[in-house]
């Protein structure tokens, strides 16, 4: 197909991609905009698969980023079910698997992640949850019947489905190698909150274990560790994480690591190729180094920054990064990065189940971790923003409010 003089082509319609389309249109963009996805739907957001999805509260893929009309308003070409094969950056071609060309002027890859696959058991034998299909097979699986859920892994992913599951009825055991639950995302004093909020909801947590041996047997499976210990299981569900989709651009030719290697602008080693969303790892104040983050708030964060790269624009405020997760009724945010060798101040709420962990690094507010606290999330963000000039004593204090200094 021809043209491409003025168009710019995305790679991956999930969240990042749909917002990108949208946001270069009313940053100004005047050219065509192409949006490839490998799904048939609409670009929808993900964090409902492991949580309302499960409970039934919602269809897998309606939490959509925008809607069709916002799509024709925007006129964004919609290349659903469309999986790109290769990009030429020297052609400045797309190539799509049943050898359809496009040509483009600038390239946005939103190609996300996939599943980490637990090598020692078969596709078939367990579950994965990344999109709305995984997440309808799961709900299936979940609301036909009660039984014994294994979930190998404790990072969100597995402890929103094991929250999720035991609302359903199900025994649910959850399994981490690592010493603890949440132990590559938060401290250990916020994530011990979060490990005994499901050991007294009846989730079996077993920590600092590794799998030594998988089974299927008739009608479940086994799953057998490196302490001698098993469990049966009717189903097993494996969240250990993900893996950047950047093949495209290492076929390519483009800097890779973990992920893509992008500046602050989202703009690749090609001066006319940008990455965003979870395959993106960007240069990150917060943090010190490159990072790749997979959050809600990253992939809306740089679809703006990427729309005001390409526009000439100034880019958007580094504001910290900011993740939540929903678990039974609590709602917990994180504000920041934390590590484990933060300094820990608590700020109790006046609700049971209610406190903010402020996390401190050479005396400055560096990070929270907010317990069912949401509505101090802006003050919080703002504190961190400004420098977190605000002392311990006044941290915990109730009566002193969570403001930055005059």
């Amino acid at each position: 197909m021809g043209g491409g003089s003025d168009r710019i082509a995305i790679v991956g319609a999930g969240q990042a991609g749909g917002r990108a389309a949208v946001a270069l249109r009313r940053a100004g963009y005047a050219g065509e905009i192409l949006l490839f996805g490998s799904e048939a739907l609409l670009p929808y957001e993900r964090p409902p698969l492991s949580k309302a999805v499960l409970l039934g509260a919602e269809q897998a893929g309606s939490a959509l980023v925008h809607s069709a009309d916002d799509y024709r308003e925007a006129e964004v070409v919609l290349r659903l079910s469309s999986r790109v094969a290769r990009i030429d950056p020297a052609a400045r071609q797309v190539e799509l698997a049943d050898g359809e060309t496009f040509a483009w002027s600038r390239l946005i890859l939103a190609t996300g992640v996939r599943p980490r696959r637990l090598p020692m058991v078969s596709r078939d034998a367990v579950s994965y949850l990344r999109d709305h299909e995984d997440a309808e097979r799961l709900k299936d699986r979940l609301s036909r019947a009660q039984g014994r859920l294994a979930i190998v892994g404790a990072g969100f992913i597995g402890l929103e489905v094991a929250a999720s599951a035991r609302c359903l009825g199900w025994d649910v055991t959850v399994v981490e190698q690592a010493p603890a639950c949440l132990s590559r995302v938060m401290p250990s004093p916020s994530a011990a909150l979060l490990a005994g909020l499901h050991r007294k909801s009846g989730v079996d947590v077993r920590c600092g274990v590794r799998i030594a041996r998988a089974d299927d047997r008739a009608g479940g499976h086994r799953l057998s560790f490196d302490d001698g210990s098993e469990i049966n299981a009717d189903l097993v569900v494996v969240g250990i994480g993900s893996e950047p989709e950047m093949g495209l651009a290492v076929a390519a030719g483009l800097s890779c690591g973990d992920g893509i290697i992008v500046e602050e602008d989202c703009r690749t080693d090609h001066p006319d190729i940008f990455a965003i969303g979870d395959v993106a790892c960007a240069p990150n104040r917060w943090a010190g180094r490159r990072l790749r983050l997979e959050s809600w708030d990253n992939a809306e964060r740089q679809a703006e920054r990427v729309a005001c790269a390409v526009m000439g624009l100034p880019l958007p405020s580094d504001l910290p990064p900011w993740f939540w997760t929903d678990q039974y009724d609590w709602n917990v945010q994180m504000i920041g990065l934390p590590s484990h060798g933060d300094k820990l101040a608590v700020r109790e709420g006046d609700a049971p189940g209610q406190s903010i962990h402020g996390y401190y690094r050479d005396d400055r507010l560096i990070a929270a971790i907010l317990f069912n606290s949401g509505r101090d999330r802006r003050a919080l963000t703002r504190l961190i923003a400004e420098g977190g000039a605000i002392a311990p004593p006044d941290f915990v204090d109730l009566r002193q409010p969570l403001r930055v200094a005059a």
